[in-house]
């Protein structure tokens, strides 16, 4: 048994993980003697308890390793572990990096940029439908997507690793999202040029009346693309909350509402606010906070002042297509600025057709 072959097979040990198997390594110095080794050899090892030391010293009852090998080579993978000039090295400088990759294609250097899809475990036809058309475009246009959780306080988790972890400059929050204007009607898509921080988890990184304003380049080539789309949209302000329900003036448990949750409607729309959501906010605040560009593209399903119902899935394919279309407008725009040597693309000055005299 070779080393990737030792790797495979403690990959599928239950109770070992990435960080178990680094510290095996430093004590055991390769993979098959850390499988070789009996259990009370592996009990000496750093953190490596009963439960996990049983496991390993009997890996061999519960593993199929040959199946497991064969199960790669039968879709057409190959094994990249951490030891390889192959492996990803943003991937390598995580916490806890995955023991092994199972590798289907080539890994390049423009995929250092890259997105993670992240699916659930019990997905829908309609889920499995949009992680590929997500997969297929964007693995098109070379572009990395992230797909995780649902609210402020998960988004953040997901922006610090990604804000900690990589170069990235750009980050759009694209999603579903309830309409509160009267104008905005379901299927309609809003690109948010600012967001209402209604939330509490960008309050723990700046006071309630620091501005989450999307970068403009960004705005400016998503309206380009839903234009060019012929999609119906709207440029405008989106506020994000933490309540699905109370918040956005929808009664909880038993009609529960407060005086204060029935005006809230009202009050937002009179103030400009087109759509409500839950995430926008922490995309475009911790990403104009630490230098990136960040913004929101969100599809609206309903409408509460209008009393349109939920349309399940309404705009999202659109939404998905903009993005993409979008994020192409702005690669443009950033390598005219940078031909013309400026921090970030400007319009042409507008001809001046006034006289002499007139000026």
């Amino acid at each position: 048994m070779d080393s990737r072959e030792a790797l495979v097979a403690l990959n599928l040990v239950e109770h070992v993980g990435p960080i178990r198997v680094r510290q095996l390594l430093e004590h055991f110095g390769d993979a098959p003697a850390i499988l070789r080794a009996s259990k009370q050899q592996l009990l000496q090892a750093r953190n490596i308890g009963e439960e996990t030391a049983d496991a390993i010293a009997n890996w061999e009852k519960n593993i199929d390793l040959a199946a497991e090998l064969k199960r790669i080579a039968e879709f057409g993978c190959r094994i990249v572990t951490q030891a390889e000039p192959e492996y990803p090295e943003l991937l390598r400088q995580i916490y806890d990096p995955p023991i092994v990759l199972y590798v289907k294609g080539e890994l390049l250097a423009k995929d250092k940029n890259a997105v993670a899809i992240v699916g659930s475990r019990m997905t829908t036809h309609y889920g499995i439908e949009v992680a590929r058309k997500l997969a297929y475009q964007l693995a098109y246009l070379g572009v990395t997507v992230v797909s995780g959780g649902s609210g402020s306080p998960e988004a953040e988790l997901i922006m610090h690793e990604l804000l900690v972890n990589t170069s990235a400059r750009t980050f759009l929050r694209v999603g579903g999202s309830g309409g509160m204007h009267p104008k905005v009607r379901p299927g309609d898509l809003v690109i948010a040029r600012g967001v209402v921080r209604d939330e509490g988890m960008t309050a723990a990184y700046v006071p309630p009346s620091w501005p989450a304003a999307a970068d403009p380049a960004l705005v400016l080539a998503l309206a380009r693309a839903a234009h060019d789309a012929g999609v119906p949209f709207h440029v405008g302000l989106t506020r994000s909350t933490d309540s699905d329900f109370l918040s956005g003036g929808r009664p909880g448990v038993g009609g529960y509402l407060q005086p204060r949750h029935t005006t809230v409607v009202d009050e937002w729309t009179r103030a400009g606010v087109l759509n409500g959501d839950r995430e926008s906010s922490a995309i475009v605040t911790l990403a104009g906070l630490f230098g990136r560009r960040g913004g929101a593209l969100c599809s609206v399903a309903d409408n509460i002042s209008t009393g349109e119902a939920f349309v399940p899935g309404v705009g999202h394919a659109s939404a998905i297509d903009v993005a993409l279309q979008g994020l192409a407008v702005l690669q443009r725009l950033d390598t005219a600025a940078d031909a013309a040597g400026l921090p970030m693309w400007l319009p042409d000055p507008a001809p001046d057709h006034r006289t002499n005299e007139q000026r």
